[in-house]
């Protein structure tokens, strides 16, 4: 999802009649508890002065600081003294206002950058004194605006990815986690990434982690993943000739994955998007028959039993910026943005390496489809990796 592409607006929608919130399949799914948690959640303090200058010592707490007035709206998070009225926040006698819109940049170069970042020379408007380290140029608009009072994001999954990594320890290059991961990346360059000050794409990112040490006591390393080695190499040198050969890794072992990694997965250039980044907030609940039924209430036991025997199931909660109701048990019933939901990830029965992804299904559906990572396709997952910092 690059920034130098066009802006396809999803804006804010009003949902009138959920079909999965049909009569029939509540008493369905009412019958079968949540396998993760997926409930309220107390919210970090709330302090809007601080929002777009605070560091935070993890990604976990960065997503859910960033995240915070957004899941506050939702009613996912809930703090004393707070009241949501519509898409204003009530705290201490006064009234905030929440908007955000998932910009995806896509088509039309010439409107890219229309409030998808904040420019430098609009620092002073935003406080942000402290990040022109970070970002020289632009910064990704997920930004508290005190002259009005409002927090607004509006930008894609990778910009709110790229904004609460570079959140992340401090300013300087030793102790934050987007300018490590960026230069660590442009020292090896074996694979293509983007330069500081720019947003990367979820391409991009899938495709690093598995170029990063496994065993790093300190930054980044690469927890699990699965890739497509040679599809991966190929397009690479297709976006820079001069990059090194690829050297990233499958590697099993995804139940090791912890809250605060990220997960990302990548596609291939013929497809429509170019993949997704997430923050897992939970780490992974393997699902028996009755955890994965409550994700697919009308399939058969025939159905469920083939996907159990072929693959371990898990469900993650995650935080990112998506689609309206992008996810299982998502917190985005109004608008697309920033929120929190479910997906599930499938893996090796013998390495517990991941091999696909389900963001989401009906209801209604009775086939369990998920999305593979695979060989040689363009409109394949070409990277599905997870990655830490610490």
């Amino acid at each position: 999802m690059k920034v130098n592409l066009s802006i396809l607006l999803i804006t804010a929608i009003l949902v009138g009649c959920n079909p999965n919130m049909h009569p029939s399949n509540i008493s369905q799914k009412a019958q079968i508890a949540s396998p993760v948690l997926a409930s309220v959640s107390t919210a970090p303090s709330f302090d809007p002065n601080k929002y777009n200058t605070a560091f935070y010592p993890t990604i976990l707490d960065a997503a859910k600081g960033i995240a915070n007035p957004f899941l506050l709206q939702q009613g996912f998070f809930k703090l004393s003294g707070l009241t949501v009225n519509d898409t204003n926040l009530l705290y201490n006698g006064n009234t905030f206002h929440v908007t955000q819109q998932y910009w995806n940049p896509a088509k039309d170069p010439s409107k890219a950058f229309h409030d998808y970042t904040v420019k430098a020379d609009s620092y002073g408007k935003y406080n942000l004194h402290n990040i022109s380290n970070i970002w020289p140029r632009s910064c990704p608009n997920a930004l508290y605006d005190s002259t009005t009072k409002t927090f607004n994001a509006t930008v894609d999954c990778v910009g709110f990815g790229s904004r609460l990594l570079a959140a992340v320890g401090d300013g300087s290059a030793n102790n934050n986690a987007y300018l490590e991961l960026l230069n660590t990346l442009k020292q090896n360059h074996t694979t293509i990434s983007s330069s500081k000050g720019y947003v990367s794409t979820a391409y991009s990112f899938s495709v690093a982690l598995p170029t990063l040490p496994t065993d790093a006591k300190k930054g980044w390393s690469y927890v699990a993943g699965n890739i497509d080695f040679t599809a991966i190499d190929e397009y690479n040198h297709t976006k820079n000739a001069k990059v090194n050969g690829y050297n990233g890794i499958k590697k099993g072992g995804f139940a090791k994955s912890l809250s605060g990694d990220i997960l990302v997965f990548g596609n291939g250039p013929g497809t429509k998007y170019n993949g997704h980044f997430m923050v897992i907030d939970h780490a992974p609940k393997l699902l028996d028959a009755d955890g994965l039924r409550y994700y697919y209430p009308n399939a058969s036991t025939a159905e469920i039993t083939k996907v159990l025997d072929l693959y371990n199931m898990y469900a993650i909660n995650v935080i990112d910026d998506s689609g309206l109701e992008a996810h299982f048990d998502d917190s985005r019933h109004q608008t697309s943005g920033i929120g929190h939901g479910t997906v599930l990830i499938s893996t090796t029965k013998t390495d517990d390496m991941p091999t696909g992804i389900v963001t989401k299904a009906k209801t209604k559906d009775t086939s369990i489809n998920i999305r593979l990572v695979s060989e040689n396709k363009s409109t394949s997952m070409f990277a599905l990796s997870v990655g830490r910092y610490k």
